[in-house]
């Protein structure tokens, strides 16, 4: 009889760490059958967004069969091409293939690989930068762009898988916080709207809107430590396959805007530099680098992005290089227009609070002020806010190491009259865990890649305005400081 019980009393153990089993494993397998419902069956989010284009650029890619020109780029052939002028003087299909940097440059080659053919004509001209000219990869964005077009992740390379999966429980999290509470939709040039047919920005930029002409976080040093040997190899890796389909693959440069090239930069230094990438990309270099270095005022928003007038310089000059290139005798007849005079620029006007404008140092930024420190009696305060006006000139931006020693401080107050912030501008401000950003559009406000760099990992961005902070989070500017190190929170 007691031998029965026992039997009976295993069978029930058994059922019962089989029915935990089962518990549990649901409770693993629901979560993620929830979350991949998000990921590949919901609505896009991101349709409105810059990187919404992506799709639109890949199905472009895909569908003509005849022989193409495809550029391959970031945002400066985004920015910087009049495809509708190429097909023209070169009678052939063109897609403007470039859209972001920090998407990297490895995913664009990764994307259109499979779409090359016989007789295409790939241009390759990514920007002048570090970033672009490696294997840099960001999950998180790439998984924005893919967004409704999930197609697209079968090129996605073994190598970037791990990352993929490891950013996807951040991207379905906020692609569900959206559908929640409304999806992203930037206003002015960085919403999809903004793109034509090619794959150009086609959105009405008369002039250069930078405050100083030129954005002092990026400046350009041909420095041949830019281009990565992994890239290098890479990018040699991709010319090959292409010219096996019978494609021709040249390479080419960004439109670079003069104001911007740093210091000490010589006319043998740019020889070097398009030297160097002679001898080690395996295609020809159909361009000299010299005339893609452009006037600042036919520039955009950033030392890469071109305004109206520079997309026809830029163009024109793509077209006299495939010219050359294929051997076409014939005079490029473009009428060049003139660099287009600055728009009177700077931070928005705003009444903020000007009690504090005597706790900064400052020193002359274009028409405005830069703050470039903090007086001692600020090195005490925990609570401080930016100037907007000092001595009848309004403060338009925030210095590096602006804050430096500060370290009292917790909170920080900005107002909308900033217009440029540079790299490390809360470097050293070991205490800051808040800074109030009193904006409603990110259109303007100019920023680097390093703007967190020396602060702490507790400093974050929050907006009271529910508009600002979707148009920050969503910027093209702004949004990897979401997408790397969730830097900007709402605050409404």
């Amino acid at each position: 009889m007691s031998t029965e019980k026992n039997k009976l009393k295993a069978k029930k153990e058994r059922a019962v760490l089989a029915l935990n089993a089962v518990l549990l494993l649901l409770a693993v397998l629901i979560p993620f059958a929830f979350l991949f419902g998000i990921c590949f069956a919901a609505p896009s989010q991101y349709k409105n967004t810059f990187l919404g284009e992506l799709g639109d650029k890949y199905d472009r890619l895909y569908s003509i069969k005849e022989p193409k020109i495809v550029v391959i780029g970031g945002s400066s052939t985004a920015f910087g091409l009049d495809s509708e002028l190429l097909e023209k003087n070169l009678n052939m299909p063109v897609v403007n293939f470039g859209l972001y940097a920090t998407l990297g440059t490895k995913v664009m080659l990764d994307l259109s690989e499979d779409a090359i053919g016989k007789d295409d004509i790939i241009v390759i001209a990514p920007e002048t930068d570090k970033q672009t000219l490696s294997l840099y990869f960001n999950a998180e964005t790439v998984w924005q762009g893919l967004d409704g077009k999930m197609n697209m992740l079968k090129h996605i390379k073994s190598e970037n898988k791990k990352d993929m999966v490891g950013a996807f429980f951040g991207f379905t999290s906020k692609k569900f916080g959206y559908m929640i509470n409304g999806a992203p939709d930037p206003a002015g040039v960085y919403n999809h709207s903004s793109f034509n047919e090619y794959g150009d920005i086609i959105y009405d930029r008369p002039y250069n809107i930078m405050a100083l002409g030129y954005d002092p976080n990026m400046t350009v040093d041909f420095d041949t430590s830019m281009l990565s040997e992994d890239f290098i190899d890479y990018l040699n890796a991709y010319i090959s396959k292409a010219e096996k389909k019978g494609a021709k693959v040249y390479y080419s440069f960004p439109p670079i805007n003069e104001s911007a090239i740093a210091a000490g930069v010589t006319e043998e230094t740019i020889y070097n530099y398009y030297d160097f990438i002679s001898r080690n990309i395996n295609c020809d270099v159909i361009s000299d680098p010299n005339n893609y270095i452009l006037n600042e005022n036919y520039f955009y928003d950033s030392n890469f992005h071109l305004n109206d007038s520079g997309v026809i310089v830029r163009s024109a000059n793509i077209i006299k290089d495939l010219y050359k290139a294929l051997g076409i005798t014939e005079t490029v007849r473009i009428e060049i227009p003139k660099p287009p005079s600055r728009s009177e620029t700077g931070g928005e006007t705003t009444d903020g609070d000007n009690s504090y404008a005597g706790y900064f140092t400052y020193s002359d930024f274009g028409k405005g002020l830069v703050i470039t420190g903090t007086t001692d009696e600020a090195k005490l305060l925990k609570n401080i806010t930016v100037p907007t006006v000092y001595n009848g000139k309004t403060v338009l931006a925030i210095g590096e190491e602006a804050f430096k020693d500060c370290g009292s401080l917790k909170s920080i107050t900005i107002n909308a009259n900033i217009a440029q912030f540079y790299d490390r501008a809360f470097s050293g401000c070991n205490t800051l865990t808040k800074i109030i950003m009193n904006y409603n559009s990110a259109e303007g406000v100019a920023v680097g890649s390093d703007l967190f760099g020396g602060a702490p990992d507790s400093a974050k961005m929050y907006f009271p305005s529910q508009k600002g902070f979707e148009s920050f989070v969503s910027d093209y500017f702004w949004g990897p400081y979401d997408a790397n190190g969730n830097r900007i929170m709402p605050d409404y």
